[in-house]
Formats: C-alpha cells, sequence, structure tokens
C-alpha cells in the first residue's frame, strides 16, 4: 500500500478508540475503519488535504490528521489518546474470554496489571474460561492459541448449547 505509513497511524487511533467506551467512539472507531479500508485501495500516494478529502470515506477531520502524518511523520492525537485506561483495558481485553465491558470493570475495580488479575484485587470475579485466558496470555499479543483445556471446558458447554437446539 502506497499509503501504508498513514494507514498504521491510523489504525493505531482506531484500536485507541476501539479501547474506550461510549457511542461516540464507536462512530469514530466505525470512520476510521472506513477511512483505512479506503486508503489501502487508493493507488497513489495522497499529497494534500484537497486529494485526501476527495477518497470517498476520509471525513474533514480523518483528512486534517492524514496531513499532519504526511507534515511529521506522526499523530499527535495517538500520544494524548493512550491514556492508562485505555492501555490497562487494552491489556485486559487481549486476556480470552475478556470483553470492554469486564475490562472497565476490572480497571474500576482497581486492577492495573495481570498480576491484579490474578490476585482478584477488588474484589473481581474471573470464570474459568478467563482464568484459563489468563494463565496462556503472554500480556502481548492479542490473540493467542486456544489452548487444549480451554477447547476441553468448552467442547460440553457448546455441544449442550446445541443439543438444546436440535430438532426434535
Amino acid at each position: 500500500c502506497v499509503n501504508q505509513d498513514i494507514v498504521d497511524k491510523l489504525q493505531q487511533l482506531k484500536e485507541l478508540h476501539e479501547a474506550k467506551r461510549g457511542t461516540e467512539e464507536r462512530w469514530r472507531v466505525y470512520a476510521y475503519g472506513r477511512a483505512i479500508g479506503a486508503l489501502r485501495k487508493y493507488p497513489k500516494r495522497i499529497t494534500s488535504y484537497a486529494e485526501a478529502r476527495k477518497i470517498s470515506g476520509v471525513g474533514e477531520k480523518t483528512a486534517q490528521k492524514i496531513m499532519e502524518i504526511l507534515d511529521t511523520g506522526e499523530l499527535k492525537r495517538i500520544e494524548t489518546e493512550n491514556t492508562e485506561d485505555v492501555k490497562v483495558t487494552a491489556l485486559f481485553r487481549g486476556i480470552y474470554g475478556v470483553g470492554s465491558q469486564t475490562a472497565f470493570q476490572w480497571y474500576a475495580a482497581g486492577c492495573k496489571t495481570l498480576d491484579d488479575v490474578r490476585a482478584r484485587k477488588g474484589g473481581i470475579k474471573v470464570s474459568s474460561v478467563q482464568e484459563l485466558g489468563l494463565k496462556y496470555y503472554d500480556g502481548k499479543s492479542r490473540t493467542i492459541r486456544t489452548p487444549p483445556s480451554l477447547i476441553a471446558l468448552r467442547g460440553p458447554m457448546i455441544s449442550r448449547h446445541q443439543r438444546s437446539y436440535a430438532p426434535r
């Protein structure tokens, strides 16, 4: 992609907004996703604000961000959005079985590290699936290979669920 540097910065910003709560964040994630898709398909290097605005899926504010990336190679918004709560909840969301709501609950209960979660700081609840996810989570990769023990644990639940919907 000829605009990969721009795509990478917008992707970082999108991921930061994904880690936050709220309807406004959801729309930002959607807008950045559209812009990223459009930029990946755009056949030539963007050189101006006007050119960026002509691309379907790139709005005024995103075009301004594109120009900042072109001018400086950086995007200051990434620094300002990358707050402690975003970093911590993103870390927690990397655990298999933990979504945004649980990650925010754990953060609100005072958990800031994986060790805090393991220690059940603040009286947090951790399901058996999350416990296994935590056991195999390295704190870096957002996707992990599903361990056999987790598959074994989920297998009976899935089978029971499938049986309940099977035609009689």
